[in-house]
């Protein structure tokens, strides 16, 4: 690496850095403030610090691109102000070449994004919804919710009433599936006791729990009252929250594509479920690689406006960078809702953003050189 290179990425690694540890606590503060709203603040602060240890690696990946277009736009604007950018471009070294250390950094910056994204991201955002589905929920069975049938590994629920005062449910049917058997409980009451449903017959009207045992056939071969009758849930429930991914964030690129090869119309890997149309998992598996290179992108953004602003000894340029950088991020999440909407093509949706900002950086660019 040349000595000018070196002099280039010095004056933009601290920034960059003072960006990062800044746009952290900006964004750390903001899902700490999500977090004691749906808390009702009534969560123990261990597990509320745990869930937001589990975020940091993805809030930083939205930090990322932010502290390098600061880190990019601060050093220009410095150097073009002092007129050692000036200095070097008349000492014969084009404008391209003179930014080319920071090009580089942006192409090194989405690779490893990616690799953040696809390794760590998935396993701590995957802790953080489940150490949050624990705090919200509260009960194991508190997941189960009215005239909703849920399926664990071993169950299938379905409860027609909730009383969430007393833990009481009412019309349960429960499907309990063996190797060689299943078994349908037919329950007009069941007492929810930590995790434990104990069977009772309808004080009203008399009626009495029963099971029905089926052969693989799906021939009836046992019936018999199920009264004084009871099923613990806890630990399957309990496993059920821990395995079961919630958003696309929670898997890795593999997994998406494994999803979207299986053309579903609600995705499965592993047993597991994700309620997301093939289009939907398109949109989600081209993103990976959009927002990695959203890094590059905001590089490029910020190099022309902070060099031709610079000049006049401000900071418009950089001032412009972050508007020009908020409206980008603006792109992003209106693609993103017009390709879950199904109302755009989730490719175009997912790469539009970067294609367009980065053009105008391109282009931007020339007309500076």
């Amino acid at each position: 690496m040349r000595r000018i290179d070196r002099y280039l990425l010095s004056e933009m690694m601290i920034p960059a850095l003072v960006g990062v540890m800044l746009l952290l606590l900006l964004l750390i503060g903001n899902v700490l403030y999500m977090l004691l709203l749906v808390l009702y603040g009534g969560a123990p602060l261990h597990d509320i610090g745990m869930i937001l240890f589990y975020r940091l690696p993805e809030v930083l990946l939205q930090a990322i691109p932010g502290a390098l277009l600061l880190g990019t736009a601060l050093s220009l604007n410095r150097l073009e102000r002092d007129r050692e950018l000036l200095a070097i471009r008349m000492a014969g070294v084009r404008l391209k070449r003179a930014i080319l250390p920071y090009v580089v950094l942006g192409i090194i910056s989405a690779v490893g994004m990616f690799v953040l994204q696809d390794t760590l991201v998935p396993q701590a955002t995957h802790l953080a919804e489940v150490a949050q589905r624990k705090l919200i929920f509260g009960t194991p069975t508190s997941v189960i919710q009215q005239d909703v049938f849920f399926k664990t590994d071993n169950y299938v629920f379905y409860v027609g009433k909730i009383d969430t005062k007393s833990q009481v449910m009412k019309q349960v049917l429960i499907y309990k599936t063996e190797a060689n058997s299943t078994t349908l409980y037919t329950i007009p009451l069941a007492e929810n006791h930590h995790g434990r449903l104990f069977f009772k017959a309808n004080p009203d009207t008399g009626q009495a729990p029963i099971f029905y045992i089926f052969d693989r056939s799906g021939i009836p071969v046992t019936t018999g009252s199920a009264e004084s009758g009871e099923i613990d849930l806890k630990q399957d429930v309990w496993n059920f929250i821990n395995d079961q991914p919630s958003r696309p964030e929670e898997l890795t690129f593999i997994q998406l594509f494994r999803l979207l090869k299986n053309m579903r119309g609600v995705g499965s890997i592993s047993g597991y479920t994700l309620p997301l149309t093939p289009p939907q998992l398109t949109f989600f598996l081209h993103r990976k690689l959009a927002l990695s290179l959203s890094t590059l992108v905001a590089i490029l953004i910020a190099i022309p406006l902070s060099v031709h602003f610079g000049r006049s000894g401000g900071y418009v340029g950089l001032l412009l960078s972050v508007v020009v950088a908020f409206f980008f991020i603006i792109a992003q999440q209106w693609a993103q809702v017009l390709a879950v909407k199904d109302l755009l093509n989730p490719v175009l949706a997912a790469w539009a953003p970067n294609a367009l900002f980065g053009l105008i950086g391109i282009v931007l660019l020339v007309l500076e050189e």
